[in-house]
């Protein structure tokens, strides 16, 4: 009967571990997303300008762009060492 008393006791502390796991699991989403409102006006702000700054960059680079050609890596080897 002691035995029985300890897997008991053991299912209990299972079964509440996954009580408290999703409250905690509960709280921890919405500080995260507290946190993630508090810092997306800024992240967004910062994007702006960085996207203002990348469209002058574009407007310009698509003139004067050549394309490199690709190397041949085994120019210097014979067919029979391939």
């Amino acid at each position: 009967e002691n035995l029985n008393q300890k897997l008991d006791v053991e299912l209990l502390k299972e079964e509440k571990r996954e009580v408290v796991k999703a409250e905690i699991q509960v709280k921890v989403d919405e500080q995260m997303r507290q946190e993630l409102a508090e810092l997306k006006p800024s992240v967004d702000k910062d994007k702006g300008v960085k996207a203002k700054a990348n469209a002058k960059k574009k407007k310009g680079s698509k003139r004067g762009k050549k394309k490199k050609k690709d190397k041949d890596l085994t120019a210097d080897r014979t067919l029979e060492s391939l």
